[in-house]
């Protein structure tokens, strides 16, 4: 069984972190996870310091069929997973192949451009 089917009870996550939270295990089962979801769902899971959860994820899009969306998601979650774990340089190259365009179609409101194009500054900067 996938670690993103377990059914855990919550006294069990709770006493174990390092399973995936509920939002990780929904995650998994996406038909399409968009670039959109991947890019909200990693930030949040690095921000809460859940690496393992985030490499849940990446694995669910990596299994996904090969298209311009599952590279899309596959580069944002690689990001993040990088400038968490302090990868800077990595993280800068990554990024430059996700064009302004590429960018743009992450979200309608043109927000997800700002926090790529604000990753990818930060870790040009670190990266110094």
């Amino acid at each position: 069984m996938n670690i993103c089917e377990q059914e855990l009870p919550v006294r069990s996550r709770l006493q174990f972190p390092h399973y995936p939270s509920d939002s990780a295990r929904r995650f998994c089962t996406f038909r399409n996870p968009t670039p959109f979801i991947a890019l909200h769902l990693a930030g949040i899971q690095a921000s809460a310091g859940d690496l393992a959860s985030l490499e849940q994820s990446r694995a669910a899009i990596a299994a996904k069929e090969p298209s311009d969306q599952t590279w899309l998601s596959l580069c944002l979650v690689d990001a993040i997973g990088q400038f968490a774990r302090g990868q800077y340089a990595d993280v800068a190259e990554l990024l430059k192949m996700v064009s302004v365009d590429q960018r743009i179609s992450v979200g309608g409101s043109r927000v997800e451009r700002v926090l790529i194009d604000l990753l990818e500054a930060r870790a040009v900067e670190l990266a110094a």
